[in-house]
This record gives C-alpha cells, structure tokens and sequence, in this order.
C-alpha cells in the first residue's frame, strides 16, 4: 500500500522551523507508522521542506508526530516493532521509542521501556539494532540508564563508546561515581570523538574536583586532537584555580 500525505496547508509549520501543528492529528497512528516502513529510517535525513513541495511526508515529519502524541496507542506500536523479525522494522520500533514523553521530565514515560530494552539487549545480534538500543538506554534517566551505558561504555563497538560518552553524564547525577569513572576512561579512548565527548563533560557537566580527575586533564593536554587539549586545560585550569 502506497501511504501519501497531501501537502500541508498554508498554516502548516516545519519542524525543522518550530512546532509541529495539529495538521498530522488527522492521521491515526498506523496510518503514521505505515509511512515509516514504507520511507524507512535510511530516508530520515531528507530535507523536510523539498519533501513537503512534492506532497510527501517524510520519515522525520511521521516521527516527530508520533513524539507528540507519545500515547498508550504509539508506545505498543513501537514495541510491536521493536519485536518484529525484520530488524530495519526494530529500528524504527526503537526510533519511536527513543524520544516519547515530555523532554523536559524524566524517561521513560511508560516503565515498561525498561522490561523492553532488556529483552532486546539480552537477544539482540544486528549491529544497527544494538546501537539503537543504546541510543534508547542515553535518551532514559535513572539508575538503571546509568549502569547499562557505563557497562556498555567498555563494548568494543566505537560507535557504541561515542553514545555512551555524548550521554552518560545526562542520564543520571554528572558526579556520579560510574559517570565519572566512565568519562576519565573514554577521555584516553583510541577514537578522538569518543575522546571528544568524555573530556567535554568535564567542562560543562561534570562539577567533581580530585587529585585523579586533574591528573587525567593533565594528561590530556598532551593529545593528540587540539579539541581535546581545549577542552582538558579548561577543565584543569578552573579546577585547578579553585585550589588556589
């Protein structure tokens, strides 16, 4: 089945721009989903306004829609999804579970996420699909956020160690003990974005002042990547000024 979407009426506004109206509020949510698996999630980054001339929604526009409503009705559409065999379908299952509820309060919104993402974990063997389940695990808040991103922070996969260091420290407490035994472990890691993230968290988040975290941002002053040494002599020079 063909899904179309007619182009937007003149009061429509981009969520590229700003909100999105309540024009998708006319399509049900498997009408919403069904445009999903049809686009696919490889056609996300297409831009929104050339797609809404020729009078097609794109993956992004039917996405954020569903973020909008995040209700009872989108949650088990995405862990329908999420359970399904095809696993570009989980993907898309887990980019609708990523980012229901407010962004403003704590995830998730519904707690059964949780029971779903462990499922997952614990079965999951496509790589796209495990990457996308840690993706969801740095959108939650929480204890239990916290602890699988720090276990999966040590995974061999880089691009697994880039999202655990961009979000560990938003997950939880940025002073926790783990969060910071993460982001000190990630800043010597041998991929300079993930070396990147976690020497940046100790600029903006990470607040906690010992002898161990001024000897690492010592260390990184001699890196190899000048965004790193940046980012490192910020951190130890306000840390060190504090001593003073």
């Amino acid at each position: 089945m063909i899904y179309e979407i007619p182009p937007a009426p003149p009061r429509f506004v981009s969520p590229t721009y700003g909100r999105l109206d309540a024009f998708y509020s006319d399509y049900s949510v498997d009408h919403l989903v069904g445009v999903l698996l049809q686009l696919g999630h490889e056609s996300a980054d297409e831009p929104l306004d050339v797609a809404h001339q020729d009078g097609r929604a794109t993956y992004s526009d039917c996405l954020l829609a569903l973020h909008e409503r995040s209700t009872q009705e989108v949650f088990e559409a995405a862990v329908g999804l999420c359970l399904d065999p095809d696993p570009s379908h989980r993907v898309i299952g887990l980019s609708m579970l990523r980012e229901l509820g407010n962004p403003n309060e704590d995830r998730p919104k519904f707690p059964e996420t949780w029971e779903v993402l462990r499922n997952l974990a614990s079965t999951e063997t496509d790589p796209d699909v495990v990457h996308w389940i840690v993706g969801v695990y740095s959108y939650m808040t929480g204890d239990e956020a916290v602890q699988v991103l720090a276990q999966y922070s040590r995974d061999p996969d880089p691009v697994i160690r880039e999202i655990v260091a961009f979000a560990i420290a938003g997950c939880g407490s940025p002073n926790d003990d783990r969060v910071i035994e993460v982001q000190l472990r990630l800043s010597r890691d041998e991929v300079v974005q993930v070396r990147r993230f976690a020497t940046y968290d100790f600029v903006e988040t990470i607040t906690a002042n010992t002898d161990l975290i001024r000897d690492t941002l010592a260390e990184l002053l001699a890196d190899d990547d000048e965004m790193v040494r940046e980012d490192a002599n910020t951190a130890f020079q306000w840390r060190s000024e504090i001593l003073e």
